[in-house]
């Protein structure tokens, strides 16, 4: 997916190992992100890992790991 993608800035992930390119950050720059998860009826309960990664020019520059405990 491409910023211009979504002109409301809201992105919508359907695929595992999705990819967000070009998006247009800088260094030290601080971006707030709203993360928005919507199970469907077929997930299993149990503990899922969601890592969002940063990459600039192929190096990994930074990232998160959120821990979702689904029930």
């Amino acid at each position: 997916l491409r910023p211009d993608a979504a002109a409301d800035g809201i992105y919508s992930i359907k695929r595992p190992r999705s990819i967000l390119k070009d998006l247009p950050l800088h260094r030290g720059a601080r971006v707030p992100v709203r993360l928005s998860l919507t199970a469907t009826s077929s997930l299993v309960a149990g503990k899922y890992a969601i890592e969002v990664r940063q990459y600039q020019h192929d190096a990994l520059v930074g990232g998160i790991v959120y821990e979702i405990n689904a029930r």
